[in-house]
């Protein structure tokens, strides 16, 4: 595709970098039992996730529009980014309840 913006890919590696990191860190902070703050992190996290995904959408509205996009190495990278990220906010939550719950402070439900 001739119009595709080639900062799109970076885009996407950047964001998903990102909450990918973010990610991380709330799980090391959840280690810690500082759970706040990994809730904090994941909330980042999911803020940059979010403005990857919009970029993803748009590139799948564009593609099913008729205007093909172009695939190369770079947004195959940028992809494999985004679907980490994602894996790791499925990831996160469970991390986070875990320590809690070894920590003793989960809430009683």
């Amino acid at each position: 595709m001739e119009n595709l913006n080639e900062n799109i890919p970076f885009q996407l590696i950047c964001n998903g970098g990102d909450a990918s990191s973010l990610f991380l860190r709330a799980i090391n902070e959840a280690k810690s039992g500082r759970i706040d703050e990994a809730k904090r992190l994941v909330e980042q996290g999911e803020e940059s996730l979010l403005t990857a995904h919009k970029i993803q959408t748009q590139l799948i509205v564009q593609e099913a529009s008729g205007d093909p996009v172009q695939l190369n190495v770079l947004m195959v990278h940028a992809q494999d980014h985004l679907m980490n990220a994602i894996l790791l906010k499925e990831l996160v939550g469970f991390f986070i309840h875990l320590y809690q719950r070894t920590a003793g402070l989960e809430d009683v439900k």
